[in-house]
């Protein structure tokens, strides 16, 4: 049976309190080994004693986290690498870091289709219980009056006997819709599928989003050692197939294996903007540009969570005032006939 992958809360926890161990001057294997006597119980544990006995038996911390088979190949990558050119520590921080931010921006993610959608939900219960319930009660007290419900009270009050008769079908497609409704939340692959649908007609957001993520992974590979061709060929990962951020990583790696510079080929691509490559390009000439790239991939971060932010700022205010115009309306028709009536009455 195929090991479950961690998830990116316990790799983030995991790279970030190794890296500081090493920093401290223990070795890789006792690392591991303080890190598994913390974990003792549940497959994280399981999986640290089986990385120390690897690399207490001589395996190299990037070959035991690629032969344990629960690793992203970003994590064995880049250890790897940081291995390779004495970088281990810096690896392992700029990985912590990396997938500290992705599960924030995950749930951002989330929230920001979950909230709507859960407005809307109670939107269509307000709505409904008010057709199927309430208006029968108003119905009845004016055919106590000797008169009865016309015109748009009318109209809503014969389509809450539709849907009173079709409750049990309706309640069976909302549970349905439910089920799928979490399964495309709690999937990766529906989620990899909806954001690439999404990324195709919506590019505004996502575009920094995918910005930002790129920027940080080519931070986290130049901090790590790689050069250029080898941080884009690891960005690779992040395009969506078949979408328009993919196509321009392509372009990006083809430029930079012909000899184009990597701030200049991110600009010609569309991948960074004029600005954020001109101090890219500062940054490789002064040699700090994985400094450059750390801060670009902060500021983009920072952007696109304040994009998400706005949204959700526009689209729940819209939501709610279109609930309370929907409520109004139903009993401004179903009161106002009942107003006339008592003051004949009276």
């Amino acid at each position: 049976m195929q090991p479950k992958k961690i998830s990116e809360e316990e790799i983030s926890a995991f790279c970030t309190s190794l890296a500081h161990l090493l920093h401290a001057g223990l070795s890789a294997a006792d690392g591991l080994a303080f890190l598994a006597q913390d974990q003792e119980e549940g497959p994280l544990g399981a999986v640290l004693q089986n990385l120390s006995r690897r690399v207490d038996a001589g395996e190299s911390l990037g070959k035991a986290l690629k032969n344990e088979g629960v690793f992203p190949a970003y994590v064995c990558t880049l250890v790897l690498a940081g291995e390779a050119t004495g970088n281990t520590e810096e690896a392992l921080f700029s990985l912590g870091d990396y997938y500290e931010k992705q599960e924030r921006l995950k749930w951002q993610l989330r929230n920001a289709v979950m909230s709507p959608l859960l407005l809307l939900g109670i939107l269509v219960l307000v709505l409904a219980v008010m057709l199927i319930w309430v208006l029968p009660i108003f119905d009845d007290v004016y055919r106590q009056l000797g008169s009865s419900l016309a015109g748009i009270a009318g109209g809503l009050l014969a389509l809450g006997g539709l849907l009173r008769q079709g409750l049990p079908v309706i309640l069976t497609l909302m549970l349905l819709g439910s089920g799928v409704l979490g399964w495309l939340v709690l999937s990766e692959e529906a989620r990899k599928k909806g954001l690439a649908a999404l990324e195709r007609k919506h590019r505004g957001i996502l575009a920094r989003v995918n910005e930002a993520r790129l920027a940080q992974v080519l931070a986290m590979a130049l901090r790590s050692g790689l050069d250029s061709e080898s941080a884009l060929l690891l960005a690779r990962e992040l395009g969506l197939p078949g979408t328009e951020f993919e196509r321009r990583i392509q372009d990006c790696i083809a430029r930079v294996s012909g000899c184009t510079a990597l701030p200049q080929a991110l600009r010609e691509c569309g991948l960074l903007q004029g600005g954020d490559a001109r101090l890219l390009e500062a940054g490789f000439r002064g040699g700090c540009a994985d400094t450059v790239m750390t801060k670009l991939a902060d500021r983009l971060q920072e952007s696109s969570e304040a994009q998400l932010e706005r949204l959700l700022s526009r689209i729940e205010p819209a939501l709610v005032l279109t609930a309370s115009l929907l409520v109004g309306t139903v009993l401004l028709c179903v009161l106002l006939p009942l107003t006339r009536i008592m003051s004949l009455i009276g």
